[in-house]
């Protein structure tokens, strides 16, 4: 088919529930083989219904992705910066423990995914008091709260395309309003 998915987002703004599917596509499948075949990024927003048991995981996997962010910023707060590896390796050593054996219950992607965000955010903030980007200044990153729009990010290992709908690790399949495979489809094609 010649589209892959390149990464997707979960944000859940009070009762909403969007998938944001970042895609790259090879554009030999839409174009005619005589011209150049070169990679284009597209972004696509869902709306979808989850089940009442989906909607139950989502609100586990967000709360976990909250935690993981929360955990790792007050480490960080606390000293210096340990960076990507070093937090990594502590959230794995936390899932063994008592108090938070509860992190294995929803898959590990989203949550390296909100370590991953947070060293962004930390590279933002260090390259702002540099002076690197022109601009508006970027702050520290800040604890996540409950009551602030809920989000948690899968990368290609935490999730595929299933029929017209989307498989999610330890969640199931989610099915968005329109499919996606015949919605992409549509949206490149009114591109042209």
């Amino acid at each position: 088919m010649g589209v892959f998915s390149k990464g997707l987002s979960l944000v859940k703004p009070n009762l909403l529930f969007f998938l944001k599917v970042i895609a790259k596509f090879n554009s030999s499948w839409y174009t005619d083989s005589s011209t150049k075949s070169e990679d284009m990024k597209a972004r696509f927003q869902y709306r979808f219904y989850p089940t009442t048991q989906q909607q139950r995981s989502l609100a586990q996997l967000f709360g976990c992705c909250r935690v993981a962010w929360n955990d790792a910023l007050a480490l960080s707060k606390s000293s210096k910066y340990p960076g990507y590896n070093t937090l990594a390796k502590i959230l794995t050593q936390s899932k063994k423990t008592a108090e938070r054996e509860w992190l294995n219950s929803v898959s590990s992607v989203p949550l390296q995914q909100s370590l991953k965000q947070l060293e962004t955010a930390y590279k933002n903030y260090f390259d702002s008091l540099k002076g690197k980007p022109k601009g508006k200044k970027f702050g520290q990153p800040r604890f996540k709260k409950k009551t602030n729009n809920q989000s948690a990010t899968f990368v290609k290992s935490g999730f595929h395309v299933k029929g017209t709908g989307v498989y999610l690790a330890k969640i199931g399949v989610v099915n968005p309003i329109s499919p996606l495979r015949t919605a992409i489809r549509a949206k490149l094609g009114n591109c042209h």
